[in-house]
């Protein structure tokens, strides 16, 4: 679902969002999602989406709670930079189906002669391993580490990260 204004209101509600930095913290995914240290509190994890650079979308599991979340920054004329987050239930076989809605989602977004991203790219520390592997299951490439890159502000160390891109001609190949 879109993180977007439906007739004056938001359609997930800011205290959903704030609800949910409880649950990333309890399941341990706060430092390992946001390891740079932007996001230390509710407010935090709620400014992320509401950033008018990001494009912001929820995943809904089927019990209507938020499930996940996927947004899109660094956009640069035909790509941006992706970041995904499931919550531990939904990973596996649910996360990689909705990672692969929510690329379809992104790469069908109208520009001004046909779509609006023709590559989306990732920069994943190199200590993330789940990470890695699941942006592997939906057909990423990944191209090497840049060493020294990723900064884990709960460690205070710099980190090589993985960079990737999905282009969209390869997109569900």
């Amino acid at each position: 679902m879109p993180y977007t204004d439906v007739d004056g209101r938001m359609t997930v509600p800011d205290q959903s969002i704030l609800e949910l930095y409880g649950q990333l913290l309890f399941e341990g995914l706060v430092p390992i999602v946001f390891c740079q240290g932007s996001v230390k509190s509710p407010g935090d994890l709620l400014m992320i989406f509401k950033k008018p650079d990001n494009i912001s979308v929820f995943v809904i599991d089927e019990d209507y709670t938020i499930g996940g979340f996927a947004f899109l920054n660094g956009v640069s004329r035909n790509s941006a930079y992706v970041h995904f987050c499931f919550l531990k239930r939904m990973w596996g076989k649910k996360s990689t189906e909705a990672g692969g809605a929510l690329l379809n989602y992104w790469f069908s977004i109208p520009g001004r002669s046909g779509p609006l991203f023709d590559v989306l790219l990732g920069i994943i520390p190199e200590t993330n391993r789940r990470a890695i592997r699941y942006i592997k299951r939906l057909g990423w490439t990944t191209l090497g580490v840049i060493p020294e890159i990723c900064y884990d502000a709960y460690r205070d160390q710099n980190m090589g990260g993985l960079v990737s891109y999905l282009a969209r001609e390869d997109h569900g190949r």
